[in-house]
């Protein structure tokens, strides 16, 4: 994927206070409401390689399902956006947890 943003301040920090030219950098890229403003910052993250490790059961549009069959266990991903009803995210996390419930009474989960 290729992003130009033209007219943007961009303000980058690092750990090393230096631009990184040799070797990836993992962190976080964050945009201004007004798109005028972006920021950088080189935070503990990983960079993730190799195939994922969870599979993704159920994805919505405010949520998503991940099975998880070494550690056996889910993962609910919840998305909240302020401008909807506060009963969405509610109702979203309600619907994937009966979606969980109905996966463990079939015991469909045993089979991934």
């Amino acid at each position: 994927m290729n992003v130009h943003l033209k007219g943007v301040n961009l303000s980058v920090t690092s750990k090393t206070n230096s631009m990184p030219t040799s070797k990836p950098v993992a962190g976080r890229f964050r945009m201004s409401p007004d798109w005028e403003n972006a920021s950088f910052v080189e935070e503990d993250a990983t960079v993730i390689y190799g195939d994922p490790k969870a599979k993704c059961l159920k994805r919505g549009r405010l949520c998503s399902v991940w099975w998880h069959p070494e550690k056996k266990q889910y993962k609910i991903s919840l998305r909240i956006v302020p401008a909807e009803s506060p009963q969405m995210p509610e109702w979203a996390f309600e619907d994937c947890m009966n979606f969980i419930r109905r996966r463990i009474k079939n015991g469909t989960d045993k089979a991934l």
